[in-house]
C-alpha cells in the first residue's frame, strides 16, 4: 500500500485564543526591544544643554573665605571657597537684571550690583535688604581625588 492511500488524520486542533495572545505579546516585546535599540543608537552623545568644563586649579591654592575671579581662565564668574572648605562657582551676572556683579567693593557684604545696589554674601545668598530673593546663579564644581577643581558652565548655543 502506498502512502498516498493512507487516510489522513482529520482531527486538527485550531489555534486557540491563549496561543494567539502569547504570540501577540511576544511580537510586541520583540518590537519594543528593536525600537529601544534603534533609539539608543540614534540618541546624541553630546549633553544638552552644551557645557564646557574648565580646570581652575588645585584645592590647596585657594584659601578658605576667599573669592577668585575666573575670567582669565575662560569662566565668566567667580570661585568662592567658604570657611568650611566647600567650593562654589557663580555666574558673574546678577540673576534677575543681568548687571555685572563685583566682589569686595568697600562697604559691601560680599558681591555687589553697582547698577541697583543689591548685595549677596560669599555663598551667593541675597543680603542687606535685597528685594531680589533669588540667589546668584551657580555653576557645577567637581573636585577629583587629587584636588583638581573643575568648573562646568553652560555654553551659549550658536
Amino acid at each position: 500500500m502506498f502512502a498516498t492511500a493512507t487516510p489522513r488524520n482529520s482531527r486538527r486542533r485550531p489555534v486557540g485564543r491563549p496561543a494567539l495572545l502569547l504570540l501577540g505579546i511576544g511580537a510586541l516585546l520583540v518590537a519594543g526591544v528593536f525600537t529601544t535599540a534603534a533609539a539608543a543608537y540614534a540618541w546624541p552623545d553630546d549633553p544638552w544643554p552644551p557645557t564646557r568644563t574648565t580646570i581652575v586649579g588645585q584645592s590647596e591654592e585657594f584659601t578658605p573665605g576667599t573669592v577668585t575671579y575666573l575670567g582669565d581662565l575662560g569662566v565668566v564668574g567667580y570661585l568662592a571657597r567658604l570657611e568650611d572648605g566647600e567650593f562654589l562657582a557663580f555666574d558673574r551676572q546678577e540673576p534677575v537684571f543681568g548687571c555685572t556683579l563685583v566682589w569686595g567693593r568697600p562697604g559691601s557684604a560680599g558681591f555687589s550690583d553697582p547698577c541697583h545696589g543689591f548685595e549677596y554674601d560669599i555663598s551667593g545668598e541675597p543680603v542687606g535688604g535685597n528685594p531680589i530673593l533669588k540667589p546668584m546663579d551657580r555653576f557645577e564644581v567637581h573636585i577629583d581625588r587629587y584636588g583638581t577643581i573643575r568648573v562646568v558652565q553652560p555654553v551659549e548655543a550658536p
